[in-house]
């Protein structure tokens, strides 16, 4: 009977081992549906998903650092100094951190070793968004959102569309469509986006959207009269939730020369009789539920890049970089009006040089760049010039002021210069000149100096700073090989790393695999727990985390990206089952 019994358990048990493996399989399909996630099956709403090879598996961020976090942020904006008023307490606000676009997450977390070796891990998005990634934001650690559908670069049909991604693994839970441009040929250059209390909001050609956040279902939209120029050739390019008692929305034009048919954001600069053939910009105020216009103006020049606004001595303040002068647009919630000072307008653009991207404000210091559209004779330099007196102003050009210059004939930033108010830095960047720049800035005088250059890194996108002031990490992306300017404008077909600097030395402290190139003029998106996002221009989205060699578990390249010595763990061949969030 035993030797029976021994014979039938050695035929049942593969058996029961398969079915038991079924079971499990069964519930790891069925129970995140009951609990309203997504289960790893092809996506149905893209039609498109991508097995992530070659990738440490998602990355769920450091779950302990996340609850300081959400605290951090609660009392950071609640302080109007940070110019949060009326922002949701959450990192990753609308756009570029806060109303003046500074770059600083001072309560995003730093999850890796300033002292020792670390190790990026990288997680390709298991939902290919096409037409290219060109914001994400966040309503909180587990409310992810981008804007997808056209990168500024290329035709890309239908159109735009808003997405609610999983924040761990880059996966769509769902999407909206904003705009079908084969029913009316919208100029397509780059979108917007914000989350509010009142929903998400997204801007794309004429038209402005809130949708709401659980759902993706439109809940308002408005068509926004043109002052100047065809609804066609306009588009909403910068949103901002404006510091006063409704939480107001401001948003501005940029505008093709009609007739053109040049697409994306190069038809600023490109068509015929550009920039100076621009029609003129409108900048708008709307109700932040209703989006009904509550006042527009058209301004007296051309805007191409973005606008910050800021609250300056008891007054609400929109700064822009005209095709001339630097703009001031004064907004008074009591008489719901808009008014440009025409008493305040600095020439800020050297002999040569084209009209910069959006301004940045470091105490009552306005900062302006240049060369938006390209030059070939001057490089870009920093202007910073007084809110009190427009002709109390510095300017600093560490590239000199000749072309060509470091091998490159030509000089163009898509990206303003991000800022850290509370250290007095600003940090400068050249899409083609190779070298990157932090300035300190007497907040006094507005005189500039240099605190340290890395002549090796070429950057076109925003920085990124994150953690206290006293002990602050640097972002930035870097473009490899000295990349020819044709496969920056024209291709995109050149790789780039995402680099941790120490902000004070500039010194390396993490760098990540090469990846594809990711949508020009982009932000480094920071989110909860350590995670940051980068946009690739193939429609990946690609999460990151730094994790320290000491201690942690040895991620070799062929799965992820570790930059971790071999010598750095005592078994540095790759684990058979990695954990998701080493």
């Amino acid at each position: 009977m035993k030797r029976f019994w021994h014979r039938a358990w050695r035929v049942l048990k593969p058996v029961l081992e398969v079915a038991a493996a079924l079971v499990v399989l069964a519930v790891l399909i069925v129970l995140p549906l009951l609990k309203g996630a997504t289960p790893q099956v092809k996506n149905s709403l893209s039609g498109f998903a991508e097995s992530p090879l070659a990738n440490t598996g998602p990355l769920v961020g450091d779950l302990n650092a996340i609850p300081k976090e959400v605290a951090c942020m609660k009392s950071y904006a609640a302080d109007p100094a940070n110019n949060m008023v009326n922002y949701p307490p959450v990192i990753g606000a609308p756009e570029h951190t806060d109303s003046i676009h500074t770059g600083v997450y001072p309560c995003a977390t730093w999850t890796g070793d300033s002292k020792g070796p670390n190790q990026v891990l990288r997680y390709k998005s298991e939902t290919n968004y096409p037409g290219g990634i060109v914001f994400v934001t966040f309503g909180g650690p587990n409310d992810a959102y981008l804007i997808a559908g056209s990168s500024g670069l290329e035709v890309y049909s239908p159109g735009p569309y808003v997405s609610k991604f999983n924040p761990s693994t880059g996966r769509e839970i769902w999407r909206q469509p904003l705009l079908n441009i084969n029913v009316n040929g919208q100029w397509n250059p780059a979108p917007s986006m914000a989350v509010g209390k009142d929903g998400v909001y997204a801007a794309y050609g004429p038209h402005v959207y809130r949708l709401d956040p659980v759902s993706g279902a439109i809940l308002a939209h408005e068509e926004v009269p043109m002052l100047d120029g065809p609804q066609t050739d306009a588009n909403f390019d910068g949103f901002h939730i404006v510091p006063d008692a409704q939480g107001h929305i401001l948003i501005k034009t940029q505008n093709r020369v009609p007739g053109c048919r040049t697409y994306g954001n190069f038809a600023l600069g490109a068509c015929p009789g550009a920039p100076d053939a621009n029609p003129k910009t409108t900048i708008a105020v709307l109700d932040p539920v209703s989006l009904a216009v509550v006042d527009e103006i058209k301004l007296s020049q051309a805007i191409v890049a973005r606008t910050i606004v800021t609250t300056y001595k008891g007054k609400i303040y929109a700064y822009l970089s005209g095709t001339k002068t630097l703009t001031r647009v004064l907004w008074d919630p009591e008489t719901k009006k808009l008014t440009e000072d025409t008493s305040w307008a600095p020439a800020y653009l050297l002999d040569g040089q084209g009209p910069g991207a959006a301004p940045a404000a470091v105490g009552k210091w306005i900062i302006a760049n240049a060369n938006a559209n390209p030059s070939k004779t001057v490089p870009i330099c920093a202007f910073a010039v007084s809110q009190d007196d427009p002709n109390v102003s510095s300017r600093l050009c560490p590239w000199g002021t000749k072309m060509p210059v470091r091998g490159a004939s030509e000089s163009v930033t898509l990206a303003s210069f991000s800022t850290d108010p509370e250290n007095s830095l600003i940090f400068m960047q050249d899409w083609l000149v190779p070298g990157i720049w932090a300035v300190h800035i007497d907040q006094t005088t507005g005189k500039m100096t240099v605190k340290w250059q890395r002549d090796d890194i070429t950057m076109g996108d925003y920085f990124a700073t994150i953690g206290p002031a006293g002990q602050r990490v640097l972002l930035t992306q870097n473009v490899l090989d000295n990349t020819p300017a044709k496969a920056f404008a024209e291709d995109s077909n050149y790789q780039e790393t995402l680099m941790w600097l120490d902000e004070k030395t500039g010194k390396t402290l993490a760098q990540g695999d090469a990846t594809p190139a990711t949508t020009s003029g982009s932000l480094i998106n920071i989110g909860y727990g350590g995670r940051v996002y980068m946009m690739g221009t193939q429609g990946s989205l690609f999460i990151y985390q730094v994790a320290a060699c000491n201690g942690g578990v040895y991620i070799p390249k062929s799965i992820g990206g570790s930059t971790c010595p071999s010598t750095s763990s005592p078994s540095p061949s790759p684990p058979s089952s990695p954990s998701p969030s080493s």
